[in-house]
């Protein structure tokens, strides 16, 4: 039965993720403080996990999974909340350890799962699923596109296009420096193949 840490993954696998007090503690202190940046502390802790391996993939796994969590759609208006994922997962992975505890997950990758799942259930798979439709079935007339062409003059049309074309373009590219760093680890290549099959 879900404990208070319980929370459930809303947009894809709707999958229940089970936390203690001491990993939501442990995320909240990242999401603050966003040590995971400080390449020299990075160093100095993950120095002491390297001491219990199991330690050390659990603090990966609660990273990964509570970013797997904090998008909650894929509507446009999150793309910070996915740049700033991306970035730490990036961060993350230039650590021993991290890239197994990404790839080995079944929120990376499971067998004989369909598109849909792929792209919403899954670690990478939230991030090039990013619309400009307000939701999944909407039409265009409810973008937030739309709306701002109808509050703006048509010379400024295209700039509005080429600033959401500048979103999209640069996300795909922080999720291909990730994919990137995945395959040139030999551990997790394996499974980025399956992901990308």
């Amino acid at each position: 039965m879900p404990g208070m840490g319980a929370m459930t993954e809303g947009l894809g696998s709707y999958g229940t993720f089970m936390f203690t007090k001491m990993q939501n503690d442990v995320y909240q202190a990242i999401d603050s403080s966003k040590f995971v940046h400080n390449r020299d502390f990075m160093k100095l802790l993950i120095a002491e996990l390297n001491d219990d391996e199991d330690c050390r993939h659990l603090f990966f796994k609660t990273i990964f999974e509570k970013l797997h969590l904090s998008l909650t759609s894929i509507k446009a208006q999150l793309f910070p909340q996915a740049e700033m994922n991306l970035e730490v997962i990036r961060a993350l992975l230039e650590f021993e350890g991290a890239g197994e505890a990404f790839v080995n997950s079944g929120n990376f990758y499971t067998p004989n799962i369909n598109g849909n799942q792929l792209q919403k259930g899954t670690y990478l798979g939230k991030y090039l699923s990013f619309s400009a439709l307000m939701t999944e079935t909407s039409s265009w007339r409810q973008t937030e596109l739309n709306i701002q062409f109808h509050r703006t003059q048509q010379e400024q049309h295209q700039k509005v296009m080429d600033q959401m074309s500048a979103k999209f373009h640069s996300l795909h590219d922080q999720v291909a420096a990730v994919i990137k760093k995945l395959m040139t680890n030999g551990s997790c290549k394996e499974r980025g193949l399956l992901w990308m099959r």
